[in-house]
C-alpha cells in the first residue's frame, strides 16, 4: 500500500511538472486540485452527448479534463472574482445583430495564480459544446490578471462563432496560445456563461493548461493569424496599463 502511496505522488508530480507553472495544469489528479472555481466546474472523463445528438468528448489527453458547465454562480460573482463589473463580462460578446453586449446570467470559473516571464506563453487546449440556440449566445472566455489588477477578458468562443442555430454541438479540441509581454504574477482565468436564460447549458472543456517559455507541440488546430495578433494585442494593453499605474 506505501508503495503505491509513493507511485500516486511520483505520477501527480510528473503530471504537474509536464504542465510547467500550472499546478494540475493535465487535470490527471482527478480533480481540480492547484485551482480555484466557482459554479459548476469539475474534472471529467469522456462525456455522452449522443442523446443530444452530438457524440461522445474525451478528454485531449489522459484520463482528465476540466469540465465547466454554465450553471451554478451568477454572472455577477464570475465578474466580481475577476476584478471586473458585469457591464465589462458582458462587453466582452456583443450581439451579432445589434453590437449590444449580452446578457449573461449564470455560469461558472476556474482560475490559478502563476508567476511567469517575459517571453513567454500561456497555452491550452479547449473544446467548446454548445447546447442552446441563438439568441442564447452562451460564451466561453479567458482572463488575464497582472500582479492584482482586474482581468483583461477575451471570448474566444461562443454559440454564435462555432455553433449551428440549433442542436448540441461538440467543436473538437482546438490549441490557444498567448504571449506573455511582461514578468510578474499572473491568475489565469478560464470561464462559461449563459446568455439570457438559465436553461440549455454550454460546456467549456479545458486540457493541457500551460505557462511557461516551452510550450508542448500543439495537437490540433492553431488559431488563425488575425486571432493570435488580436490576442496577443489584448495582452500588450494589459501591461501598458500595468506599467502607467506603477509610473503614476
Amino acid at each position: 500500500m506505501k508503495s503505491l502511496y509513493r507511485l500516486s505522488a511520483i505520477a501527480l508530480l510528473l503530471t504537474s511538472g509536464a504542465f510547467a507553472s500550472f499546478i494540475n495544469g493535465g487535470f490527471e489528479s482527478g480533480d481540480l486540485t492547484g485551482w480555484n472555481s466557482l459554479g459548476s466546474a469539475s474534472v471529467s472523463g469522456p462525456v455522452d452527448y449522443i442523446d443530444e445528438g452530438a457524440g461522445i468528448l474525451s478528454p485531449d489527453s489522459g484520463n482528465f479534463s476540466a469540465r465547466l458547465i454554465s450553471q451554478g454562480a451568477t454572472a455577477e460573482q464570475i465578474a466580481t472574482q475577476m476584478g471586473i463589473t458585469l457591464e465589462e463580462l458582458q462587453a466582452t460578446n456583443l450581439d451579432p445583430d445589434t453590437g449590444d453586449p449580452t446578457t449573461a446570467t449564470v455560469g461558472s470559473l476556474i482560475w490559478q495564480t502563476v508567476t511567469v516571464n517575459a517571453g513567454d506563453v500561456l497555452q491550452f487546449r479547449w473544446n467548446f459544446v454548445e447546447r442552446d440556440y441563438m439568441p442564447y449566445n452562451d460564451w466561453a472566455f479567458y482572463g488575464i490578471a497582472l500582479n492584482g489588477d482586474p482581468a483583461q477578458v477575451t471570448t474566444f468562443a461562443s454559440l454564435f462563432t462555432v455553433g449551428p442555430d440549433g442542436g448540441a454541438t461538440i467543436n473538437g479540441w482546438t490549441t490557444l496560445t498567448v504571449n506573455i509581454q511582461q514578468s510578474g504574477t499572473y491568475t489565469f482565468y478560464f470561464g462559461v456563461v449563459n446568455a439570457f436564460d438559465e436553461e440549455l447549458d454550454s460546456d467549456l472543456w479545458i486540457d493541457g493548461a500551460y505557462a511557461g517559455d516551452d510550450p508542448p507541440a500543439p495537437t490540433g488546430e492553431i488559431p488563425e493569424p488575425g486571432t493570435f495578433v488580436l490576442l496577443a494585442s489584448g495582452l500588450g494593453l494589459l501591461a501598458a496599463k500595468y506599467r502607467s499605474r506603477k509610473a503614476a
